[in-house]
């Protein structure tokens, strides 16, 4: 019942939305370039700054169990 009800809200609210006439291609690719020129250093300084929070916590936690990655991907056997 719910559903259909949000089905047929869904519909009306498409139906009277006001129609575009698509405007200016070169307007759409500004508007592109702009964001994508904000968004790509801020998500690129997000990505940097996750991956060095997630290596610290590595680290952090190497040291606490005092056993290394290397050693750890070794199976715990030295090679030395």
């Amino acid at each position: 019942m719910a559903a259909a009800y949000t089905a047929r809200m869904l519909v009306s609210l498409v139906s009277a939305a006001p129609r575009h006439s698509g405007g200016s291609p070169l307007l759409n690719l500004a508007i592109l370039v702009v964001v994508a020129a904000v968004a790509w250093p801020l998500l690129a300084r997000l990505r940097r700054s996750t991956s060095e929070k997630r290596r610290q916590r590595w680290r952090d936690e190497e040291r606490a169990s005092g056993v290394s990655t290397d050693e750890a991907d070794r199976g715990g056997q030295s090679s030395e």
